[in-house]
């Protein structure tokens, strides 16, 4: 989906807490800050390496950074559900190869002072073929060592992407290699 039509996408907006309050469009939950529902998904093979994909360069932020699988969740739609669509979406996997799938963190995000997200983590082992969309582009699989060393040589990450990154090293949550 290109950034204009995302933008006008209508989502749910929620509470802090995570209480339902409405729908409206995409760009007026982001500019006026609302709370609203996003997953992130971590591709790994069974190496435990960790698929990364930079965003395109149309997008308005943070183009060309690395990147996890996201998705904001459409009206009536669960984590998992948006899970496996934005990894069929973004990665083109097959739902049938998934070795495994499942959350392993509920956080809240603010990013960029106004966008404010309830946020889950979900782990996906999968070796099947991965082929990347319109959205990305350069993407494969990585070692933590490696991601840990690109983020001291500073290479461009987005912003939610180092915040789970860095909980997942503070509580040593990664799947075993």
């Amino acid at each position: 989906m290109r950034e204009s039509e995302e933008e006008n996408e209508e989502l749910e907006y929620f509470s802090s807490a995570g209480y339902y309050r409405g729908r409206a469009k995409r760009s007026y939950i982001h500019n006026v800050g609302l709370w609203h529902k996003g997953v992130h998904v971590w591709l790994f093979n069974s190496q435990g390496k960790l698929f990364l994909k930079k965003r395109a360069k149309y997008k308005e932020f943070y183009p060309e950074h690395w990147e996890d699988v996201g998705e904001h969740l459409k009206p009536n739609e669960s984590y998992r559900q948006a899970a496996l669509r934005g990894l069929k979406e973004e990665l083109s996997v097959d739902e049938k190869q998934i070795k495994k799938l499942e959350k392993v963190l509920e956080t809240k995000m603010v990013h960029a002072d106004y966008d404010r997200e309830l946020v889950e983590l979900w782990f996906c082992v999968y070796d099947g073929p991965v082929k990347e969309n319109e959205e990305s582009f350069a993407g494969r699989f990585f070692s933590r060592e490696e991601i840990n060393e690109m983020i001291k040589k500073r290479a461009k990450f987005t912003p939610w992407f180092k915040e789970l990154f860095y909980w997942c090293m503070k509580v040593q949550k990664w799947p075993k290699q």
